[in-house]
């Protein structure tokens, strides 16, 4: 073909007037293609247009999807207050972004709402329907509107966030690529559900202008201690892999019911998700995941509870408070694994129903606290009332006759319904080695300690009774040293102060 072109270049440019093989002024030396080569080049001309016309078209369909801000917008202003025990983010309006799902293309927009999106009633969905506050593609619709693929919903709404903790995010550690910070109970990491200029990465940026950053990891909103975060993004890779591969050491402290065993305990149970939507995992050793978490005693209190050091080997979703749950000594407080449902016969068993009894429970509370709140605007309280008198009264910037939550008072939650005496103490890495303070509930008085066993940062020399499937006599040798430990029958021998 390339001999051709120039068989053709020589011809073209041969019969110039000149005759010296140059173009003429004003012509152009342009081959002479067959009529297979003007045919494919027709084709070829016809196939771009169509892709023109099919871009074009999908463009007028509706808006194309585009790629999110991975991290927080620094030019997103709010009012932050912090009052007493609470910091508090005042009302602000803020407009939800999503694309119809694939399991969203055909239904309806307001049945899909109210399935959906919990947060609110379906009255309040139809209302906003209604008033333009949902649209799809920039245009008000109709409740019955069908959803078609690649359709964008926006949901301009007055968004209320929960309170959380007054207490500050303390920086352990900052350099030019990681930032290691001491986070409070009831602050989730990064935005989620009703939470996000309350989250971690968003307080950073109010508080202490670091924006942009980068998860390495995740703690639950009421575990407090170490979080990793990371400045670029490729060290938010490295760290991510040297956390998923098991080459971080990381060492928790946990305030546990009961009088824990002296002797180091082992637990190998494995753990399976038993519901993703309420957030519930158990002990299942048929179809549980691989998990290992080692435990140390620390002190035995006067309240009938124990400090214990936690280290664990894996990271499955909740795999502290359920390994100890299954051990028999659950957490203080945990709203999950220390309420009814979970006792059965034979604690060094997986019960299968125990986690179905707890999830229904769990369920029908949420089910009764979404009902009382639909009730609320029909018939408010008296606080409710007056609250409503004065925002008529005066005019206040901060509330939207449109917005269910406007109509609502909420109490506050109690110090103790914002944690979990769960926390983050330490992480260890072949470069890196970050440790927070020890919580107050984890630094008693000496008058309450019963009985010290090791002392911060120190491993133990004891047994490790290890719990797997096949293993029942190590179950009860740790049960026995239970009982022993609650009647002071045990003392704590001679410790060694071994590096973890």
């Amino acid at each position: 073909f390339f001999s051709r072109c120039c068989d053709w270049m020589e011809v073209g440019c041969g019969s110039s007037p000149a005759g010296s093989g140059a173009a003429s002024d004003g012509e152009d030396c342009v081959p002479k293609l067959s009529k297979r080569q003007m045919k494919r080049q027709r084709a070829r001309e016809d196939k771009k247009s169509k892709r023109k016309d099919v871009a074009g078209s999908r463009q007028q369909k509706g808006p194309q999807r585009k790629e999110k801000p991975r991290n927080v917008d620094p030019d997103e202003r709010v009012t932050i207050d912090v009052d007493g025990l609470y910091r508090r983010v005042r009302p602000y309006d803020y407009k939800f972004e999503t694309h119809a799902k694939g399991r969203w293309v055909g239904r309806q927009l307001l049945p899909l709402f109210a399935e959906e999106f919990k947060a609110d009633t379906a009255e309040y969905y139809k209302v906003a329907i209604e008033l333009g506050l949902i649209k799809v593609n920039g245009h008000p619709v109709d409740p019955s509107y069908v959803l078609k693929d690649n359709d964008l919903i926006t949901h301009q709404m007055h968004r209320h966030e929960p309170p959380v903790s007054a207490q500050a995010l303390r920086i352990v550690h900052q350099d030019d690529s990681v930032v290691a910070i001491d986070k409070p109970a009831s602050i989730p990491i990064h935005p989620c559900g009703r939470y996000r200029h309350s989250s971690a990465v968003y307080l950073l940026g109010h508080e202490h202008n670091l924006w942009d950053l980068h998860t390495c990891h995740r703690l639950d909103r009421l575990t407090s201690g170490l979080v990793i975060f990371a400045k670029t993004v490729e060290r938010s890779r490295m760290m991510g892999e040297a956390i998923s591969s098991r080459a971080v050491r990381k060492t928790y402290v946990c305030r546990v019911t009961g009088h824990f065993p002296v002797k180091n305990i082992v637990c190998e149970a494995p753990i399976k998700v038993v519901s993703h939507k309420i957030g519930v995992c158990s002990v299942d050793f048929e179809g549980g995941k691989d998990c290992k978490t080692e435990f140390e005693l620390m002190h035995h209190l006067k309240d009938n509870t124990s400090i214990v050091i936690c280290k664990p080997h894996t990271g499955r979703m909740h795999q502290i408070r359920v390994h100890l749950q299954h051990l028999g000594y659950p957490i203080v407080d945990d709203p999950v694994y220390a309420v009814e449902g979970w006792d059965s016969a034979d604690k060094q068993r997986a019960d299968p129903e125990a986690a179905h009894r707890v999830v229904m429970a769990l369920s029908q509370n949420m089910s009764d606290r979404d009902a009382r709140r639909e009730r609320a605007p029909a018939a408010p309280a008296e606080p409710v009332a007056a609250a409503a008198a004065a925002a008529a009264s005066e005019p206040n910037p901060y509330y939207r006759e449109t917005c269910t939550e406007c109509q609502v008072v909420r109490p506050d939650p109690s110090p103790r319904e914002m944690r979990l005496c769960l926390h983050a103490w330490r992480y260890r890495g072949s470069d890196f080695d970050y440790q927070t303070d020890l919580p107050d509930w984890a630094r008693p008085e000496p008058g309450d300690i019963v009985e010290h066993v090791a002392d911060a940062g120190s491993t133990a020399d004891g047994e490790h009774c290890t719990f797997v499937k096949e293993d029942a006599q190590s179950a009860s040798v740790a049960k026995a040293a239970a009982e022993a430990a609650a009647t002071g029958a045990v003392v704590a021998g001679s410790q060694r102060g071994n590096e973890e």
